[in-house]
């Protein structure tokens, strides 16, 4: 999937209501994007629960940077209003 179409509704929202930098809207998309592949596979129900156990994943992952388990964070903890 092109990173452009990945979740184009979500990404329209963070944009018409200036949520997030432009140029940080696909990283936003595609920590999001992982993260519902994550709860798909899951099946717990406490959205709190679920980011904590994504994050714990994350941090076990090798292929992972300090920067983009930071990037990860800010995505899933990121208020929204």
């Amino acid at each position: 999937m092109a990173k452009e179409s990945m979740l184009p509704d979500f990404r329209a929202f963070l944009r018409n209501r200036n949520l997030v930098h432009e140029k940080y809207i696909p990283y936003f998309a595609h920590w999001v994007s992982r993260f519902l592949y994550f709860c798909n596979n899951n099946t717990q129900s406490d959205r709190a629960r679920l980011i904590l156990e994504f994050m714990d994943l994350l941090k076990k992952d090798k292929n992972i940077s300090d920067w983009q388990l930071r990037q990860a964070q800010q995505a899933c903890y990121r208020p929204y209003t």
